[in-house]
């Protein structure tokens, strides 16, 4: 097909329905059916790539007003195998799962069992002082500042196989500092979830998969969804996948044994089960309490309200509100859409970790059940040659953004060696090419990062890199974190100043200040030098100390 047919496909519809409509015979329920039956074809249509029996796949479903108006599966739940993707296929959710967590925190708090903004130190008090002001809310809302236990336990060097619920608690209660004031800010953390996920188990005197199949997914229905904290072993259970090669794929799937913020296992036709219950609450009275406080945006002390409600997100998406929720992990990709106000939900799974797209996909489906046809996507020509070159730093933060500048476009990354973004110049604004966009604005020696939702707006002010070379000696040797108990190399040669993050695999520093330095490894790595050692940031963990040896 053309790229218009999906345009072409909805004009003869209209066309044949106006020739209808002259007919005497002509119902109500007749034109409905039709409408249900073009809009499927259309969302076939923005499926048809998938249907590759060689391939990991995809199963969609949407939800309207209570009844499934569509469920199609296409591609392999495990290729090796030949088994195709259905309705009843399993699918690891990853952070999806969170939704259902704070559903189960919820359920506590309604039953008065636990005080949402009662300290977490009242549940765990050891727990260290630093977690006082802490909430159970803050929590669910990710505005606790406490560092992340996946990172924590990622740069003690431990494997992922290690990455439990209980090493995550034992680095938590390590903790020597927060990220930032509880409730002052948002920063996405898993270990959050996990925190929620062990406050379950300790007030109900159940392990959490067996109070959520009890209390939560039994009563919605949803009988084929269980927790497991390691990848099941199912006849039934999708095999995951990540891209090899052009059309080759290798199995792939989370190696670590959480809970509470990943590990939910279920099928498209559970998921509908979920969203049935939240476009009708009162359809499950034992939770229906549950659905109000889900949909509640998160407060910070300021009482600004952010977009990260009970493990989903309050966005706006072409005037209309989205709850909305992603979950990746290795091997899988989920996410489900929620329109309240049309009455709208889009559940997308995929077995295809290698596969970026599944958003923006889900959006254009529901573009397709709102309007008839899905959206333009904002693109740039991305042909012409580098104009310019810029850097620009936050050091209190610490965050950089590389910007190369393009005849129509500029491209952002937070590392010099770190993925590029690109992004489209409108007036003073940078604006990227997500559908539901972030943006910068450009002013003349500084760039801000805009955050309408969660209100992290951040100056960036134009810098030189350092250059120099002559003093990287001065930089090099070993230093310990007491809070980790680990320690790290920083090694000098005649061409670069590296970091040595185990034997073997070493990453070269990129100087941005006197002090400063950055490295990219799944995301952008910090080291600010003081005189006895350096602060490490990253996502999840900041102005972690680590001290010369």
């Amino acid at each position: 097909m053309q790229p218009n047919s999906a345009l072409t496909i909805l004009k003869t519809f209209k066309f044949h329905l106006l020739i209808a409509l002259s007919f005497a015979g002509f119902t109500a329920s007749t034109l409905k059916a039709q409408t249900i039956h073009s809009i499927q074809d259309s969302i076939d249509f923005l499926l048809s790539s998938w249907s590759n029996k060689q391939a990991p796949g995809i199963s969609v479903a949407v939800i309207k007003d209570g009844q499934a108006h569509y469920s199609r599966s296409y591609g392999m739940a495990n290729i090796k195998k030949g088994i195709s993707i259905d309705s009843a296929t399993t699918f690891w959710i990853a952070s999806v799962s969170k939704q259902f967590t704070a559903a189960a925190i919820y359920q506590l708090a309604v039953q008065k069992k636990l005080v949402l903004d009662n300290s977490i130190r009242v549940y765990f008090p050891k727990l260290p002082p630093v977690f006082q002001k802490i909430t159970v809310n803050q929590l669910i809302h990710h505005t606790s500042g406490m560092r992340d236990g996946f990172v924590l336990t990622a740069l003690s060097k431990k494997p992922p196989a290690t990455y439990t619920n209980e090493n995550v608690m034992h680095y938590l209660q390590a903790s020597a500092a927060l990220n930032f004031t509880p409730g002052t800010e948002y920063e996405y953390n898993n270990s959050c979830y996990v925190l929620l996920a062990q406050l379950i188990e300790k007030l109900t005197g159940k392990t959490y998969p067996d109070y959520m199949k009890a209390e939560v997914f039994q009563p919605l229905g949803m009988n084929r969804t269980y927790v497991s904290p390691t990848f099941p072993n199912d006849e039934k259970q999708a095999e995951g996948y990540r891209e090899s090669g052009p059309n080759t794929y290798r199995e792939d799937h989370f190696q670590g044994k959480t809970y509470g913020s990943s590990s939910i296992i279920t099928t498209l036709n559970d998921l509908i089960r979920w969203s049935q219950f939240l476009q009708n609450p009162q359809t499950v009275p034992q939770l229906s309490p549950v659905a109000k406080l889900l949909m509640q945006p998160g407060m910070l002390s300021n009482r600004q309200l952010i977009a990260y409600a009970g493990g989903l997100e309050k966005l706006m998406y072409r005037g209309r509100t989205l709850y909305e929720h992603f979950g990746a992990d290795e091997g899988f990709k989920a996410d489900i859409l929620y329109f309240p106000e049309t009455k709208v939900s889009v559940i997308g799974l995929t077995n295809n970790s290698s596969y970026y797209g599944l958003l923006t996909l889900l959006l254009q489906v529901s573009d397709v059940v709102h309007d008839g046809k899905r959206a333009a996507l904002p693109s740039v020509d991305q042909s012409g040659e580098k104009i310019q070159e810029q850097f620009y730093y936050n050091e209190e933060k610490p965050q950089l953004a590389k910007v190369q500048r393009f005849p129509g476009y500029v491209t952002i990354s937070s590392a010099p060696s770190g993925y590029a973004a690109p992004f489209q110049v409108i007036g003073d604004t940078l604006r990227n090419l997500d559908p539901i966009p972030a943006q910068y604005l450009q002013k003349k020696q500084s760039i801000e990062v805009l955050d309408p939702y969660y209100h992290n707006t951040t100056r960036l002010h134009e810098i030189q890199p350092v250059v120099k070379k002559e003093d990287w000696k001065t930089f090099a040797g070993e230093y310990l974190s007491k809070e980790l108990q680990t320690s790290y190399k920083i090694m000098a040669t005649d061409s670069a100043l590296q970091f040595e993050f185990l034997p073997g695999l070493t990453f070269d520093l990129f100087r941005i200040t006197d002090t400063d330095f950055v490295f990219e490894y799944l995301g952008a790595n910090y080291l600010q030098f003081s005189k006895d050692g350096f602060a490490f940031t990253r996502e999840g963990c900041r102005k972690l100390e680590f001290r010369r040896q």
